[in-house]
């Protein structure tokens, strides 16, 4: 087989296993090759109860049923993907932020005004950060840190 030809079949089957041209995010394959609809925010945060405390630990976050949600001009998006917890973790803003999470697909545009610590569904703490807007076909960042 020519080298031409062995080139031109390994193109071929890099562009039909989804190698192709497209917008992609930093999560390998979430948004897909097209990015149809792929923006989402990646959350970070902590919940302890003042300055000098000990951060919530994750088997007590978990006992406690806590999640969040993100509040948008379009309402509430929940953070329900990809839930982690990882002691010791620091988020962006230096504060103890074990807890991770992502949000489903949200329109590119969208702009999170706060968060919400929710306990069993019920509304502990909203705590209002500077807006992040996510862009298209790719992810914004937010964290939080509450205090219970």
């Amino acid at each position: 087989m020519s080298r031409q030809l062995r080139t031109l079949l390994l193109i071929g089957v890099t562009l039909a296993a989804g190698g192709g041209f497209g917008c992609f995010s930093n999560t390998g394959d979430r948004n897909g090759p097209s990015c149809s609809g792929g923006s989402y925010f990646r959350v970070q945060w902590g919940i302890d109860h003042g300055t000098g405390t000990i951060p919530i630990a994750c088997a007590d976050a978990v006992s406690a049923a806590y999640s969040v949600e993100l509040d948008t001009a379009a309402g509430p998006v929940p953070v329900s993907l990809y839930l982690s917890c990882t002691p010791n973790k620091v988020c962006s803003t230096g504060e103890p932020c074990y807890f991770y999470g992502e949000t489903g697909v949200v329109p590119a545009g969208t702009t999170v005004l706060s968060g919400t610590l929710l306990s069993a569904g019920a509304v502990v703490e909203t705590v209002t950060i500077p807006s992040v807007t996510v862009p298209q076909c790719d992810y914004a960042e937010a964290a939080f840190l509450f205090t219970i």
